[in-house]
């Protein structure tokens, strides 16, 4: 089971009884990096667990080979860097006297230079996504009519509506044809109207392939499975490794939540391609874990109070957490290894401010005793 440290009190507890009740034992191996991205809602029952089970250590191959990029990571991964730090490591790829749609235009340029011709943007909230689409729209001229397509996945948590249009970038939004690609956070750009805009053919961004994309329905509403992709936060970046792209902490009166400008900067393989639009905030890159007494945690006069923030609440689902026909990781892996949640007793309810996850070093690995 990977990304355990997003796991919630409530999903963990659903899947640790699932384990339990399965006739063929399976083993699970939990994966966790707990200084990356925090539950959406409450956590600390997952990382109770791991805590109390054998472990192994995995040192990963870092993205990036980029001496500079990599050293400001590690900084940023365990400890807040001042101002100074974060204003000298953008240096002049922080974008801060453009509007959103200077910038999004500029991205674009950027992009026609790049072997798979992305550059990608990574916000905060969805709204910020919204709000980036809404831009790259704009700037190929095409918002007008877009006002009239067919309506995205609500599960993106974008308003805004798919225009069918030649060129156009789309992210696709659920598991369709694995095989062939079509699976979820796969990019493509649309090729052919073929019904308006409910239908159309798209190419798949890496591959070439070719996929077919038409309205679905789910809970009585008709949408496409897809949305704009343009942008996408930095929570669904999770995994990625990304050649070119911006930061967007959108937020408008809260700093961005813990983990978030480390997992964001640590998507890109190098510095170079990492740029950063808007506001420089240090309190943008605190980092995982508990509230020290040197953070600073106030915007300062540079904070935007005029609306309130909205916090990207994407569902974290149980899809692919365990496969069938292994061994038991609950049985004989130590001498008090728990047999029910109510073992670990009263654990601290941890809120998460809303971060991301990334894999780097220290991911634990439940493993049993017999396989160690």
């Amino acid at each position: 089971m990977d990304e355990g440290s997003q796991y919630d009190d409530k999903e963990w507890e659903r899947f640790f009884q699932c384990i339990k009740e399965q006739p063929h034992s399976p083993f699970c191996a939990v994966i966790a990096d707990f200084q990356q991205l925090q539950p959406v809602v409450a956590g600390g029952r997952c990382k109770a667990f791991c805590d109390r089970m054998e472990s192994v250590v995995l040192y990963t191959v870092y993205r990036s080979k980029d001496e500079d990029h990599l050293l400001f990571i590690n900084r940023i991964r365990t400890e807040q860097p001042t101002r100074r730090r974060v204003m000298e490591y953008f240096g002049e790829r922080h974008w801060s006297d453009y509007t959103l749609d200077e910038s999004v235009a500029y991205g674009m340029e950027l992009a026609e230079k790049t072997k798979d011709g992305m550059f990608y943007w990574l916000t905060s909230t969805n709204r910020g996504a919204s709000e980036v689409c809404a831009a790259a729209l704009r700037c190929i001229g095409v918002a007008k009519e877009a006002e009239k397509g067919y309506l995205c996945d609500p599960a993106t948590k974008s308003t805004l509506r798919i225009l069918a249009k030649k060129g156009v970038l789309i992210r696709l939004s659920r598991n369709f044809d694995k095989q062939r690609g079509f699976v979820n956070g796969a990019y493509a750009v649309i090729e052919d109207a073929l019904r308006g805009n409910a239908v159309f053919t798209a190419r798949l961004i890496g591959t070439g392939n070719m996929v077919l994309v038409h309205p679905m329905e789910e809970d009585g509403s008709l949408f496409l499975p897809c949305c704009y992709g343009y942008a996408t936060t930095i929570r669904r970046a999770q995994g990625s490794s990304l050649d070119l792209g911006c930061l967007y902490f959108d937020q408008r009166r809260h700093h961005a939540g813990r983990g978030y400008g480390y997992v964001g900067v640590s998507r890109f393989r190098t510095r170079a391609g990492c740029f950063l639009y808007g506001k420089l905030r240090q309190t943008d890159f605190l980092p995982v874990g508990d509230e020290e007494e040197d953070e600073v945690l106030e915007r300062g006069v540079e904070s935007e109070t005029s609306d309130e923030d909205e916090i990207g609440m994407e569902h974290i689902g149980m899809d692919n957490v365990f496969q069938d026909g292994v061994l038991d990781p609950f049985e004989e892996i130590t001498d008090d290894a728990p047999t029910d949640m109510a073992d670990f007793g009263e654990q601290p309810t941890v809120v998460a401010e809303a971060g991301p996850v990334v894999k780097h070093k220290e991911a634990k690995v439940v493993l049993s005793a017999d396989f160690l």
